[in-house]
């Protein structure tokens, strides 16, 4: 926590970064988050936007791979999850994380695109989604990708705006079919 608030006060007033998470219901225990994936520092957004509550990344298992960096990542509770193909023990460490009460984030495009617009959603968000019935929130950067773009070799100045939204409160997702979640996760993260 004293790293996040250094890190926050220094993104709110270098990048005037803007959160709106007034959807957030700050008494509720599990829940999923659904992010864009803009710029390289989603991760942090996510978290400013989330505070107080600890969260419980999914990130790329080729980060673990990083000698460095692992450490800090188990300290973070992240959770290690192979791109692009089925990957059981992350699926299993995501319902462990959801029935402990934590905030599950996950960035559904999976990956960070070099134009700043929308990719598919991965398949299999919103069969997980329905599976672990808890409270699904959407989250938003707009100006992260001008912010920091992928291709830049230094950050840029400019305004981003975080938001919040509710996606679902978990009960309604038994009644939808799996097409139905995965246009309603990819019209409310969608960016371009």
């Amino acid at each position: 926590y004293p790293a996040f608030l250094l890190v926050s006060v220094y993104y709110r007033l270098r990048y005037r970064v803007h959160i709106d998470n007034s959807a957030l219901d700050p008494e509720a225990g599990a829940a999923i988050v659904l992010a864009t994936h803009t710029s390289n520092k989603d991760h942090f957004l996510t978290a400013m936007s989330l505070y107080p509550r600890r969260v419980t990344f999914v990130m790329s298992q080729h980060f673990f791979e990083k000698k460095a960096l692992r450490p800090i990542l188990k300290l973070m509770r992240a959770i290690p999850k192979k791109m692009f193909c089925p990957d059981a023990p992350s699926v299993l460490s995501m319902i462990r994380a959801i029935r402990e009460g934590n905030t599950l984030v996950l960035f559904p495009e999976g990956r960070l695109t070099c134009n700043g617009k929308s990719c598919p959603i991965t398949p299999g968000t919103a069969d997980l989604v329905r599976k672990l019935g808890v409270p699904d929130y959407a989250i938003t950067a707009e100006g992260a990708g001008k912010t920091f773009p992928k291709w830049a070799k230094k950050p840029r100045i400019g305004r981003i705006d975080v938001n919040v939204s509710k996606l679902f409160d978990g009960s309604e997702l038994k009644d939808m079919t799996l097409p139905e979640i995965d246009e309603a996760i990819a019209s409310a993260i969608a960016h371009n």
